[in-house]
């Protein structure tokens, strides 16, 4: 399909832009088309934001809304295979009034924990980025450690840098 732009580029910068993915399902249709299957894979690296709701679930009996959830489930792993699997709000997130009202206590229960990921959102982004900045912080420590081995491998030789140099950047010069 073309839109004039890179969909794809455009798609992978807001995911690695955002703070929060919200994935949004209707009860009544969990049909993946093959656009949205591949926004799916282009998120995958981004699974930790990955938020999954499923709207209008007042509109299914609890019976169906079990099977509705498997068949989300379903849908969702078989596109993003994660070891684990992102949150799932169940609600009705509209301003109708309720249709199935037996399952109001868990739905209302649902949207205040949608609302308070949302609300926290800024504390937890706080520390993301610590912990983003920790990671680098040891992988910088680890390169560091690695060529600093890899120097005082070089500089202890008198003669013969050059091949001791090409003999380290191999796999076996690495041992």
């Amino acid at each position: 399909r073309d839109r004039g732009y890179d969909y794809n580029g455009v798609v992978t910068w807001f995911a690695q832009h955002s703070d929060r993915i919200l994935l949004l399902f209707d009860a009544y249709k969990l049909d993946l088309s093959d656009e949205f299957k591949d926004v799916m894979k282009l998120i995958q690296a981004y699974d930790k934001k990955v938020r999954v709701v499923l709207n209008k679930a007042d509109g299914v009996s609890p019976q169906d809304l079990m099977r509705v959830y498997g068949a989300l489930m379903w849908n969702v792993g078989g596109v993003i295979p994660s070891a684990e699997v992102p949150r799932v709000y169940i609600g009705s997130f509209w301003d109708r009034p309720w249709q199935n009202t037996g399952m109001l206590d868990l739905m209302e229960a649902e949207e205040n924990d949608l609302i308070e990921d949302l609300v926290t959102m800024p504390q937890n982004n706080v520390m993301n980025k610590i912990n983003e900045i920790a990671r680098r912080a040891r992988v910088v420590e680890a390169h560091t450690h690695l060529l600093a081995h890899l120097r005082a491998k070089v500089v202890a030789k008198w003669y013969g840098k050059r091949e001791e140099q090409a003999r380290l950047c191999t796999p076996e010069g690495l041992l």
